[in-house]
């Protein structure tokens, strides 16, 4: 097939500390990834790696420059890193690229315990977003915990006010695991309860090295019912000013335009994960040796994603059972992310549970866009007609 992706397309991930991280939560599938010691290092990602991850990745031109900061906990790296790599992005821009008035956006996914007033006040200072990873209330936290075993709840509510008080753009993470898969109702509760405006939501993905399904991984049905429900109650609370990434994508998608989460996609591109050494891997699901596509220090960033390790891997990534081809729910699931379809299967496990959300779901937006029964007057209907509109004045994005 020979998929080539667009140069200007890419965003890059960084871990500046890899996979290090101060809690010890039972379903992360990056725990232990990547390299912890390097050369006699710990995995600290350096100014010299950034600057030269930096400078490659603007000679691609993107069309949206963004960096999304991950970890493990990118905290641990220290805010100072942080002030000297906003300079470095400053002192690129402005020696080559003029013409990004906006500068680059910077993403920040934190476990948020490490944050307080010098944090904040800097995210807020630069203009950052902030992904703070909470699944709930505190039952339904219980996998997220420090590496005593302590629970990490009350500290990631304490942050939730810090970033408030310092005005920080931010939304939550949360990952839909056996702690809350059954009660999709209280995660809307604590969203509402929270103030939460934006959201994402993911589900508990195999441990990298695996693939498909683990002791982690959510039953088909179950997985189902939690997002059938979800939808309800978001529907119910008739409230557009809530957004749920999923919920939002599905939308997205009905009223013809690209889907934002990747796994919704053809296949996987527009990300690349940059590791604390200067390794460069196609994703963060895929930081195996095997995949390690090279190196910010021995090459260029446009000719690694021109390689052909790439892009084998861009056509395996895109190889679809039959059945998908056959399947109605095609555009919208592309077989579903790589990192769970079981060896020697082309399409995700959650395939049978997908069909019956999409199924679900797409019958129930169109009731609310025809304003049948109690609809007729919901908030919700005006917010998906104004949608609607707006995706017919403008069809392309």
């Amino acid at each position: 097939m020979g998929i080539k992706i667009p140069l200007d397309a890419t965003q890059i991930m960084v871990k500046p500390v890899g996979s290090l991280c101060n809690l010890d939560c039972d379903y992360c599938y990056y725990k232990g990834a990547g390299v912890h010691v390097f050369d006699g290092q710990m995995s600290m990602m350096s100014l010299e790696t950034f600057e030269k991850a930096c400078k490659q990745y603007m000679d691609l031109s993107p069309n949206v420059p963004a960096i999304h900061w991950q970890g493990g906990e990118p905290t641990l790296r220290g805010v100072d890193f942080f002030r000297d790599a906003v300079d470095i992005e400053g002192r690129v821009l402005g020696k080559q690229f003029r013409i990004y008035e906006r500068g680059i956006e910077n993403h920040f996914q934190t476990n948020g315990t490490m944050l307080n007033d010098e944090w904040c006040g800097f995210f807020r200072e630069k203009g950052f977003l902030v992904g703070l990873s909470v699944d709930g209330n505190s039952d339904m936290n219980r996998a997220r915990v420090f590496r005593e075993g302590r629970e990490v709840y009350e500290g990631s509510i304490r942050s939730v006010g810090l970033l408030r008080k310092h005005g920080v753009d931010f939304n939550i993470l949360s990952v839909v695991s056996k702690y809350n898969v059954s009660d999709s109702a209280g995660f809307f509760k604590f969203l509402l309860d929270n103030r939460i405006q934006y959201s994402q939501i993911i589900s508990a993905k195999p441990k990298i090295g695996r693939s498909g399904f683990d002791e982690h991984s959510l039953g088909v049905e179950e997985y189902a019912d939690f997002m059938k429900s979800l939808f309800d109650t978001w529907v119910e609370d008739d409230n557009p000013e809530i957004h749920i990434n999923t919920i939002d994508d599905l939308l997205r998608v009905a009223l013809g335009r690209t889907p934002m989460i990747c796994e919704s996609r053809p296949y996987c591109a527009g990300q690349v994960t940059i590791e604390w050494n200067g390794d460069v891997y196609p994703c963060d699901h895929n930081v195996t040796e095997d995949l390690r596509l090279g190196n910010v220090h021995d090459g260029c960033l446009a000719d690694i994603l021109r390689s052909d390790k790439y892009v084998s891997f861009l056509d395996r990534t895109a190889a679809l059972d039959e059945e998908c081809f056959n399947c109605s729910w095609m555009r919208i699931c592309f077989g579903g992310c790589p990192r769970q379809r079981k060896d020697g299967e082309e399409k995700t496990y959650l395939c049978s549970g997908n069909k019956k959300i999409f199924e679900y779901v797409f019958t129930k937006m169109n009731e609310v866009f025809r304003g049948e029964g109690r609809f007729r007057d919901s908030r919700m209907r005006g917010f998906f007609v104004e949608l609607k509109r707006d995706a017919e004045r403008n069809p392309v994005e």
